[in-house]
């Protein structure tokens, strides 16, 4: 028998959804490497400023030593007096 009521259209996922379906992973794996990239610069940027913090004391100590070495010597000397 032949039915007289229409096919029933059954509701297929559109081109649109089928486009637009995996942006959120991509948009959540850039943002995970975004996260990774930035936590990285801070660390690596916080061990470069400490490296630099401790040659710079360390270019200080050797500049105090040398004056210490230099100063007592011409002010204790007493022909340095004259």
């Amino acid at each position: 028998m032949i039915s007289r009521e229409p096919a029933r259209r059954f509701d297929l996922p559109s081109e649109n959804y089928r486009r637009w379906r995996g942006l959120a992973r991509w948009c959540g794996a850039l943002a995970l490497v975004a996260v990774a990239a930035f936590a990285g610069h801070q660390i690596a940027m916080q061990a470069g400023l400490a490296r630099l913090r401790e040659a710079a004391e360390h270019r200080l100590d050797m500049l105090a030593t040398g004056l210490d070495a230099t100063w007592p010597a011409s002010t204790t000397c007493p022909r340095c007096w004259r």
